[in-house]
């Protein structure tokens, strides 16, 4: 009876170094990669630097010159070359974050099946949100959250768009 195992972290993915230390410790290992879209999660880098007072209310490009990884951290197909480089892409589940909202038990049954699990379990947990960045923000930045998502492309997704094509 094989026991399957796992961990979880959101740094894996940005630490140029964990490809190349997790295959060698783990060659034959199943990684699970869940992207959020880019733009959504470098607005919520943002605010949460401005949650934790690391920044005031700076403009998103004087922010991003102090932390880049507010940007960097959502360049992706940067971060997946290096996994290609030391995993087959067999190993490498890709998934999109916009997924597991749509129909939460397709997702998990993605995962079941790349992992070879029994893909009849339901967790009784699958439903149920936990830390959503909305549940930490101030009655204020829960207004601003729930603007922006409802314009769609405000100026500052127009200003985080343009800064995730600098780069590439």
């Amino acid at each position: 009876n094989k026991k399957t195992i796992g961990e979880f972290s959101v740094t894996y993915l940005c630490d140029e170094n964990a490809p190349k230390r997790i295959k060698e410790s783990y060659p034959d290992a199943k990684l699970i990669v869940s992207l959020r879209n880019p733009i959504e999660r470098s607005f919520s880098h943002y605010q949460h630097f401005i949650s934790k007072k690391a920044i005031s209310d700076e403009a998103l490009e004087e922010a991003v010159e102090k932390f880049p990884e507010i940007i960097s951290n959502s360049l992706y197909g940067q971060a997946l070359t290096e996994y290609l480089k030391h995993f087959d892409k067999n190993q490498i589940l890709i998934l999109h974050q916009e997924d597991i909202k749509e129909d939460p038990n397709k997702f998990i049954k993605k995962i079941y099946n790349f992992l070879d699990i029994d893909s009849g379990f339901e967790p009784s947990c699958i439903n149920k949100k936990y830390h959503t960045t909305r549940s930490r923000l101030s009655p204020v930045h829960k207004k601003v959250n729930v603007l922006y998502i409802k314009l769609g492309k405000t100026a500052l997704g127009l200003s985080i768009i343009k800064l995730l094509k600098k780069p590439g």
